[in-house]
């Protein structure tokens, strides 16, 4: 099992990776944390995420994938799309419009597309119609 394009196992073996070097930390002196400290949380990290992290993370990644995909694509399309549309500028101007590259990938990876990219660029689109609209309407 392949985790090219998972984002979710990632982020969690990172979380995963400081977790476990805060505690070494902790345990291990001083004088000894440059050699031992970093090489087993590394070793650990690694385990955990081939071993539990990656299998359970690429569960949660599916079925993120599979909620985006039926909330636009499903019955509820037209309400999914406008909220997304909605929502999307103000993510944009708070910057956390760079999680949505998270959910893409997995989409992309899951499911063989995306229907998130042509929403993202019908709301840039828009938004900079209403711009060009708003300068050139200024006397």
């Amino acid at each position: 099992m392949g985790y090219q394009a998972q984002v979710i196992p990632a982020l969690l073996a990172g979380l995963a990776l400081g977790f476990i070097e805060t505690r070494l930390k902790r345990i291990v002196p001083d004088y000894l944390y440059l050699v031992v400290v970093p090489v087993c949380s590394l070793i650990l990290a690694v385990f955990l995420a081939h071993a539990f992290i990656g299998p359970f993370g690429r569960m949660i990644g599916d079925g993120v994938a599979f909620a985006v995909r039926h909330l636009m694509t499903g019955s509820f399309a037209p309400i999914g799309a406008a909220l997304f549309g909605f929502l999307y500028a103000p993510l944009v101007i708070t910057g956390v419009h760079q999680t949505t590259l998270a959910i893409d990938m997995q989409m992309i990876q899951s499911l063989g597309g995306t229907p998130v990219w042509p929403i993202i660029a019908l709301s840039n689109i828009a938004q900079a119609s209403a711009v060009t609209g708003n300068y050139s309407g200024q006397p």
